[in-house]
């Protein structure tokens, strides 16, 4: 959605793939320097019957904390 850096207010939505194990599809809600994530990991592996299928959700809530400027910044990498 556009400059992340100068945004108040940021979505995120993707999927990861744990290989031969899970797909996880994700939200995430980037407020200020505040992110709250929601997941489900649903189980694809031959673990299937030890699980009965049910996969389960996972939530998150991340602070960004700011250095102060320095001479060489170090950029956190946003997904």
């Amino acid at each position: 959605m556009g400059d992340t850096e100068n945004n108040a207010f940021v979505v995120h939505a993707g999927m990861f793939y744990r290989y031969e194990d899970a797909l996880i599809p994700l939200i995430k809600f980037d407020v200020n320097s505040v992110s709250f994530g929601m997941s489900y990991d649903i189980n694809i592996s031959t673990l299937t019957p030890a699980s009965r299928n049910r996969g389960g959700f996972e939530l998150s809530v991340t602070y960004m904390a700011y250095r102060p400027l320095q001479e060489k910044p170090v950029h956190c990498p946003r997904f």
